[in-house]
């Protein structure tokens, strides 16, 4: 399930995605799969990333974080 927020990016729909309960996009960024974009998640997955990061797995070190991002 996906709730969007009426917002957009580069003309793309955002919102958060779930199933069962789980946000998909902080398990994401938790195993360090996906960036944390702080504008969009408004700190939501801060703990996350920090959570990834600590596990060795950072993708902000591979990956330069999206200029909208910021």
């Amino acid at each position: 399930v996906c709730q969007l927020d009426d917002t957009k990016s580069h003309n793309r729909a955002v919102g958060v995605c779930s199933s069962n309960g789980t946000d998909l996009g902080l398990v994401q960024v938790q195993q360090g799969d996906a960036p944390e974009c702080p504008r969009y998640s408004s700190g939501r997955n801060a703990v996350a990333k920090q959570r990834g990061s600590a596990s060795g797995r950072d993708l902000s070190k591979i990956y330069p974080l999206p200029s909208y991002c910021h």
